[in-house]
């Protein structure tokens, strides 16, 4: 019989991780035909050893040391199930995930993809906090325009994450993934393109977790990636540059990139073109009124900025009792 779905994970070694992610994908259960392949993608033979003995009806497909975007393609490329799932090996799935998001496809036929909410954990503890910050509603997004305002504006309530989406193979393409329209945060391009295929609906109960560590790119926040999308964003996909979205998103670089703090961008400041330093200014005046919408956002700023001064007094004070 044929297999309806396919999860594929995708790992890199990260054994531990791996092992972890394996087993909640394996303890799912569904009413229809489905398999699991591990696409090991490793510099090591470690972790296809591992596979081999303790879990040797898992399919491996074995490649070294592929770019990311390189990775993803051959996933899409080989997928052979009517629905897949490019799962990462740091994320595990919630019991119900795989029947609830198949099933949602089989019967709105209209949908190129489902996903769901998903609890955070840092580093091996899970947290309370959910990607869509505690949405009680099944959204569906319908429009470029609703996604686009999903990433950029941290207002609009979050989004789920890559991991968990279900995707109609019919409606996923290997050229929809390229890192070069946004780096790390290609993703953003790669569903708008699907997305073009057929609206996605989210549901709003978590059935999986969302691990950010250490050595997961969602640690780290690039501002040259997140630059680059936004190009691609202005270019193809009808974010206008001047609108308050675009601006506003490009304000929260701003304050990721200084970390918050006033010094570090005064200083910077000194040394731009009189138009650059007014186009700096516009954004931290951008910026002021985004966080005057959310007063938790504002105190959280206040904190960060008195707490780094209250730093600076006291080590001026330490100096001075030492002379």
């Amino acid at each position: 019989m044929p297999h309806k779905f396919e999860i594929v994970i995708l790992t890199r070694d990260r054994r531990k991780l791996l092992e972890q992610s394996l087993g909640s994908v394996l303890s799912q259960e569904a009413n229809f035909p489905w398999k699991v392949i591990v696409s090991d993608n490793s510099q090591s033979e470690c972790t296809s050893h591992w596979l081999a003995k303790w879990h040797p009806s898992v399919a491996v497909r074995r490649y070294c040391s592929l770019p990311a975007d390189a990775h993803f393609r051959e996933a899409i490329k080989n997928a052979t199930a009517d629905y897949v799932m490019l799962f990462h090996d740091d994320d595990t799935l919630l019991p119900g995930c795989i029947q609830t998001l198949v099933t949602f496809l089989e019967h709105n036929s209209a949908f190129s993809a489902a996903c769901c909410n998903a609890f955070i954990a840092t580093g091996d503890q899970r947290t309370p906090r959910t990607m869509l910050r505690g949405s009680t509603k099944d959204i569906q997004i319908c429009s470029s325009s609703t996604l686009i305002k999903r990433y950029l504006n941290f207002w609009e309530g979050g989004v789920v994450p890559l991991s968990p989406y279900v995707f109609r193979r019919s409606m996923l393409k290997s050229e929809y993934i390229d890192f070069s329209t946004g780096g790390k945060y290609s993703d953003v391009v790669m569903l708008l393109n699907v997305l073009a295929n057929g609206p996605f609906h989210w549901f709003a109960k978590p059935l999986a977790i969302y691990r950010i560590h250490e050595g997961s790119d969602n640690f780290n926040y690039a501002v040259h990636d997140k630059l680059r999308l936004f190009r691609t964003l202005h270019r193809s996909y009808g974010l206008r540059k001047n609108s308050f979205l675009s601006l506003s998103a490009k304000s929260d670089v701003y304050q990721k990139a200084f970390c918050l703090r006033p010094n570090p961008a005064i200083f910077f400041s000194s040394s731009l073109s009189r138009k650059k330093q007014f186009i700096l200014l516009f954004l931290v005046c951008i910026s002021a009124l985004r966080m005057l919408r959310s007063c938790r956002y504002a105190k959280h700023v206040v904190r960060n900025v008195l707490i780094h001064n209250l730093q600076r007094a006291t080590k001026l004070i330490q100096v001075k009792s030492v002379h």
